[in-house]
């Protein structure tokens, strides 16, 4: 019984140190406690694991503090630096190796650019070959069987144009281009009067009207008097006046309301005029004064006819 009894106490040490031993080299934060029962009335041994925590006092090996791993840490991430720049650096190396092997000459390229200079080379030999040919030909003193016919192609001079020539050519060109000027400038001209030909040709509209009051404004037979302003955008072709003044009235036109004009562009008689032709441009003043007596008394009305310019 007692033999039986020690060799169970001897499997409840070993057990005892394994778990010791396992609790040493623990990863996780879990603890094992083996608690080992040996009463000595049973006749076997329980090995127990509990999940209550180690209690750390009864760990006598040293154990790392903070500050080696704070250190440790420092040294792993200096370690991560100059890795990673070893590793940038070897991949440089490696992209400057395969950019020089690019750049390296090598038997199948030379091979390659043989067979392309061999084939240059090829139709290089073909054209020199024809142009011998045709220095043959030109320079045979026996040319389809006539002995007699001798081609010399540097002194030929028949045929060819010389300097006198050539001037001559140049002065007729020039004549010749100055009579073209000429006739641009007359069809230009032309095309601007027939222009201005199917403008005045173009159907008359009645476009302005005026009404002068010399009841309003009494005008006498020295200082002019604005009548009215043709619009910017008509020109006037022909006119219809009424005038019950009784009297003879001067009209002139000016380029400017401030001018007086210097000659009389047209009469109108006691009681108005017929429908008159007359052109007088956009833009235009129409000043009047009397041609002897006052106009003190009745009206001037112009019907003004023409076409837009816009």
């Amino acid at each position: 019984m007692a033999d039986k009894k020690s060799s169970l106490v001897q499997i409840a040490q070993a057990v005892l140190d394994e778990a010791t031993q396992a609790v040493k080299v623990r990863l996780d934060s879990q603890s094992l406690q083996i608690n080992v029962n040996l009463d000595e009335t049973e006749d076997s041994v329980t090995v127990h694991q509990s999940p209550d925590a180690w209690v750390v006092e009864h760990v006598t090996e040293p154990v790392a503090t903070e500050a080696k791993q704070d250190t440790q840490i420092t040294k792993l991430d200096e370690i991560k630096v100059a890795t990673v720049e070893a590793k940038d650096a070897t991949i440089l190396a490696k992209d400057a190796t395969l950019l020089m092997e690019a750049k390296v000459s090598t038997a199948d390229k030379q091979d390659e650019q043989t067979v392309e200079l061999q084939a240059i080379k090829g139709h290089v030999d073909g054209v020199e070959a024809s142009l011998t040919s045709v220095d043959g030909k030109l320079y045979s003193t026996d040319v389809a069987g006539n002995a007699s016919l001798h081609v010399t192609v540097d002194n030929q001079t028949e045929g060819l144009a010389t300097l006198a020539e050539q001037q001559t050519q140049t002065s007729k060109l020039t004549t010749i281009n100055t009579k073209i000027d000429t006739s641009n400038t007359k069809l230009d001209s032309v095309v601007s009067e027939l222009s201005a030909l199917n403008s005045k040709s173009a159907r008359m509209d009645a476009v302005h009207t005026s009404y002068f009051s010399y009841d309003t404004t009494n005008v006498t037979n020295s200082a002019w008097v604005t009548l009215t302003t043709i619009p910017a955008n008509i020109e006037i072709r022909e006119l219809a006046v009424f005038d019950s003044s009784g009297e003879v009235v001067e009209v002139g036109i000016t380029n400017d309301i401030i001018d007086d004009p210097t000659t009389v562009k047209f009469l109108i008689f006691p009681g108005g005029n017929q429908p008159m032709p007359v052109i007088i441009p956009a833009g235009k003043f129409l000043k009047i004064r009397a041609k002897s007596n006052i106009l003190s008394a009745g009206a001037c009305i112009i019907n003004f006819y023409g076409v837009s310019t816009l």
